[in-house]
């Protein structure tokens, strides 16, 4: 008999993690394929010195990453895939799509947005703690991208100033927006299981 209580964790088992894979296959083509537009955009439109030396093949990789994810999820059971392969997939993604803002922008890239996407998948499949631990890498990821040196960014703005302090004030907000989306789904995604298993 089941409980009624809340799971502990949402360790969905079987074919859904199946059917998320295979979400987290589209997301990562819709994700880099963007990521891949905004580069010249960013350089015309933005005045970003774009590094495609290091943009590109971080976007190759993500590319063959997603072809061998493909072919894998296809080859093996459903009840191959799982959540720790799935955290694995939303951190690689993380860490691609920092470091090709990092040459496109860096903290003034404000495609950094797309970190949020991945951090509200993770917390509508993965267990709580994953999902925050994931949470603080996207904001890790992000925070260094002020290391980027001030002249990789654009010649426009100021190394100092109004604009780095709205840059700092993009930082937080992110932090807080995370943060808020990772509780929020995730209480949301507990009461739901708590009212399905009732």
């Amino acid at each position: 008999m089941r409980s009624l209580s809340a799971p502990r964790s949402a360790e969905i088992r079987g074919p859904a993690h199946a059917v998320v894979q295979r979400w987290l296959v589209g997301l990562r083509w819709a994700a880099f394929a963007l990521l891949a537009i905004t580069l010249p955009v960013g350089e015309h439109l933005f005045g970003f010195h774009v590094r495609y030396d290091i943009a590109l093949p971080v976007i190759a990789l993500a590319a063959i990453v997603n072809v061998i994810a493909a072919r894998v999820l296809r080859r093996a059971g459903a009840n191959e895939a799982g959540p720790r392969t799935i955290a694995a997939f939303v951190a690689f993604d993380l860490v691609a799509i920092g470091i090709v803002l990092a040459a496109s922008g860096g903290a003034a890239n404000p495609f950094s947005a797309l970190f949020l996407v991945h951090i509200a998948l993770a917390a509508a499949v993965l267990p709580a703690t994953t999902t925050f631990a994931l949470s603080a890498l996207a904001v890790a990821v992000f925070a260094g991208l002020f290391a980027v040196p001030a002249g990789s960014c654009c010649a426009a703005h100021a190394r100092d100033g109004s604009f780095s302090a709205h840059l700092y004030g993009m930082w937080m907000a992110f932090v807080m927006c995370a943060g808020l989306v990772a509780f929020f789904v995730t209480r949301i995604r507990r009461a739901l299981e708590a009212r399905e298993a009732e």
